[in-house]
């Protein structure tokens, strides 16, 4: 995904970008206002090409006052009409965008969670940026949480922190799956986290630093939203080795 986003964003930039160097009036999508209907005649002139206006789009809710509230990343395709499509819904339904992937990609050779922080801007959205150390859909580690990998996410979250100072910073997604899966792993996870606290605060104090849990295990249920309960006997659980 990183890859198409990379080809894809920077160009978006740039067209957004001089757009707003220019005062360059047009609507990202939707309809361009039909110009006056007029009765032809032999001497009438053609009308010219209507100019299309910039127009926000209208939100359909509005989050509570100091409240996040938004969508994940997810356009139907990275073709440019889809992915600006859904930035377009974004704006609509919320005030934020999430992007989640591989801590690592924090670093400056990746840019997908830089360009998701400065296309949500453009839009005048909240940017939540999170990264992983594992994959939450098998609670298999990205890669080995040993000192070399400490240290490389820690300087990643470094100059992903020292150059955006966002508002939001995740660190850990659906953190419980790794617990249950690999306690060992865990705990070294609880050590990058608490180094990186201390790295995120003394860059940008005002950055909020959380975690995340995978909600319905934490309610003691398996298969997501519609599991059941663990209690009852004979329900394999995905992530327990058969």
């Amino acid at each position: 995904m990183c890859s198409a986003l990379t080809k894809l964003v920077w160009p978006v930039m740039a067209v957004l970008v001089l757009a707003t160097l220019a005062a360059a009036e047009c609507e990202i999508s939707g309809t361009p206002t039909p110009s006056a209907t007029l009765e032809p005649t032999h001497a009438t002139t053609p009308e010219p090409t209507p100019t299309r206006t910039a127009v926000p789009p209208t939100p359909t809710s509005t989050p509570l006052p100091g409240s996040v509230r938004g969508v994940s990343l997810s356009p139907k395709s990275y073709e440019t009409d889809d992915f600006l499509a859904f930035w377009d819904l974004a704006a609509q339904v919320g005030n934020s965008v999430r992007w989640a992937g591989d801590l690592q990609a924090l670093g400056p050779l990746d840019e997908g969670p830089e360009a998701t922080f400065q296309i949500s801007l453009q839009y005048d959205l909240i940017p939540l940026i999170e990264g992983n150390v594992f994959v939450a859909s098998t609670g298999e580690l990205l890669r080995p949480l040993d000192h070399t990998a400490h240290a490389e996410y820690i300087e990643d979250i470094t100059a992903f922190v020292e150059e955006y100072k966002p508002p939001y910073l995740g660190i850990g997604v659906e953190i419980n799956i790794l617990q249950e899966h690999n306690p060992e792993a865990f705990a070294a996870f609880v050590e990058l986290y608490a180094d990186a606290a201390k790295v995120v605060r003394a860059i940008s104090p005002d950055t909020q630093l959380y975690v995340t849990f995978q909600l319905e295990r934490l309610r003691g249920l398996r298969g997501g939203l519609f599991g059941v309960p663990e209690a009852l006997p004979g329900i394999p659980d995905p992530l327990q080795p058969s």
